[in-house]
């Protein structure tokens, strides 16, 4: 199914139903069943309800969901590549982005999988603090767009990295060396970003360049630090699902396998890791298709990674607010986010 046909609901009756959510607690549903009468339910509960009332209930807990089927006429792009990037930024825009910058979001949050168009940083793929990442990333953003701040579109791009790293001044994350230095990196990648692509742009134009590296990384959070679930291990001999993506093929792993079952029992281990146990039988960048990036492992990935992006774009002007990771969707649970959240 197109995410699209079912994420049609309007910005106002968003606001209605979250209006009466503290600033300070979670705007995100507690789980995947929807409160029958609760007035102040989320946008993700309002996603799921869209989806059950025109779907069923099939996919929607991936815990017991149905077999996927890959001939069912689902629409959704089978990996998360460019055009699963896309529609996580489309899906969910309702007219935050001007319809005249949404195809510079696009062709930037594209352009972050391509190391010709922008340098290979760990950080904007979600592999690394990713908290700290964001909250970067979202200051820059408004740093670079203020249009009352002048310069040079270097001058700029320095003047926002300086105010965007000084957020992090004498918190826990200047401690932790390799989460810092990969904050560094982004910071570099970032002002090379504006230098390159930012010189003729307008301020708004230089913001929206910046979203385009935020909603990839929304996008690539979900996709590679999700914690995998103990169903992929539960159904490996499972007749109901002999044909199905969403579990693990013991062979993928060889003699590993008895170890990263114990890693999935235990929570250890997101779907990034996963490829550090590979056997060999796929090469590695299969082995990464067939789990990290494939968008029918853990369907509810997706919906957290939209969801996380319309919350973006929704409380941007008011600046970070960490709760954007507080995506309760059945088996999406982000890896290390007490630590990065304590850190960041």
């Amino acid at each position: 199914m197109k995410f699209k046909k079912f994420l049609s609901l309007t910005l106002a009756t968003t606001i209605a139903f979250t209006a009466t959510l503290s600033s300070s607690a979670s705007i995100f549903a507690d789980d995947v069943e929807i409160p029958q009468t609760e007035e102040s339910q989320s946008f993700g509960s309002l996603i799921l309800e869209k989806i059950k009332s025109n779907y069923g209930d099939s996919n929607i807990d991936d815990s017991v969901a149905t077999p996927i089927n890959p001939n069912n006429g689902s629409e959704i792009a089978p990996m998360w590549n460019g055009a699963t990037h896309d529609d996580i930024i489309t899906d969910n825009n309702f007219g935050y982005i001007p319809e005249k910058y949404v195809d510079l979001v696009m062709k930037i949050c594209r352009w972050c999988d391509d190391p010709t168009r922008i340098s290979n940083s760990t950080c904007i793929h979600g592999n690394c603090n990713y908290v700290a990442s964001l909250k970067f990333l979202w200051k820059y953003a408004k740093v670079i767009g203020n249009k009352n701040i002048s310069g040079t579109y270097s001058q700029l791009s320095a003047n926002a990295k300086n105010v965007a790293l000084a957020q992090f001044n004498n918190k826990g994350i200047i401690n932790n060396k390799a989460d810092y230095q990969g904050l560094l990196d982004l910071a570099t990648r970032t002002v090379a970003i504006i230098n390159q692509y930012g010189k003729e742009k307008t301020p708004k134009e230089r913001k929206y360049l910046i979203y385009g590296v935020i909603l990839h990384l929304l996008g690539d959070i979900t996709a590679h630090r999700t914690i995998v679930p103990q169903f992929m291990v539960n159904r490996v001999n499972d007749p109901n699902y002999k044909n199905s993506e969403n579990k693990f093929e013991t062979k993928h792993f060889g003699n590993n396998w008895s170890y990263v079952k114990s890693l999935v029992q235990n929570g250890n281990i997101d779907f990034t890791t996963l490829q550090r146990y590979s056997s060999g039988e796929l090469s590695i960048k299969e082995f990464r298709k067939r789990y990290e990036d494939n968008t029918k492992v853990v369907p509810n990935r997706v919906l957290a990674a939209e969801t996380m992006a319309e919350y973006f774009m929704r409380k941007f002007s008011g600046g970070f607010d960490v709760n954007i990771f507080d995506v309760h969707y059945a088996n999406v649970t982000l890896i290390n986010y007490i630590n990065y959240r304590n850190q960041g």
